[in-house]
């Protein structure tokens, strides 16, 4: 029986989850916020409820709060790699690179085969100068998903700071051929369009990342 209830409040929160999730899509963080609330006040023993507050205060750029709502999602479900992510994505808004490492980590050991762990520990190397070692993070990511145009990008970016314009350029390019295939699909998709313009003007191609 206890279990049959449980199981009800988490649908009665996903309910809630899914309209929280429509309006980040949007990028309405406090609109998301307000559906969030409610998910937690009808399960809040549901980590994704708890998830889903921490990705509108991440929107909203209240990292610190972000971080709490995360950190009880993770307490809820610790084996759960997303919730570590999220945790890391976060200390590194905050400037804590050391700990958005070790977060990323925590996802590595419960899924070693973790794209956005990699990208994230990339990133946070990036954030403490270690950038040769960020490009392996990004090889990794980009081994384990090729058509992740972020990862490209990024490697991009640490190959830049290690003074590799080739490189860099070629990482570049090989991310504007995936935002191309991607947009071939989803050719409405405004975030897409923005990303790949993006890219382009690190190529310094302002014409084409101005129609971007």
């Amino acid at each position: 029986l206890a279990g049959m209830q449980k199981w009800q409040r988490f649908h009665a929160a996903d309910k809630y989850i899914v309209e929280a999730n429509s309006f980040l899509d949007e990028r309405l963080g406090s609109s998301a916020l307000g559906k969030c609330d409610w998910a937690i006040s009808i399960a809040s023993d549901y980590a994704e409820a708890w998830k889903c507050h921490g990705d509108a205060l991440y929107i909203l750029e209240r990292y610190k709060a972000a971080l709490v709502s995360y950190q009880k999602a993770v307490a809820l479900e610790p084996k759960n790699p997303k919730y570590w992510n999220n945790q890391g994505e976060t200390l590194y808004q905050m400037g804590n690179y050391a700990e958005a490492i070790a977060a990323h980590d925590r996802a590595l050991a419960a899924d070693k085969r973790n794209g956005a762990a990699r990208k994230g520990r990339g990133l946070a190397l990036i954030g403490l100068n270690r950038y040769s070692d960020a490009v392996v993070e990004f090889d990794q990511a980009i081994a384990l998903d090729p058509s992740d145009p972020k990862s490209w990008e990024n490697k991009g970016l640490a190959l830049e700071y290690l003074s590799n314009p080739t490189g860099a350029r070629e990482a570049y390019q090989e991310a504007i051929a995936v935002y191309d295939s991607k947009l071939t699909a989803q050719p409405k998709s405004p975030t897409m369009w923005v990303e790949r313009g993006r890219v382009l003007s690190k190529l310094q191609r302002s014409s084409e990342a101005l129609a971007s």
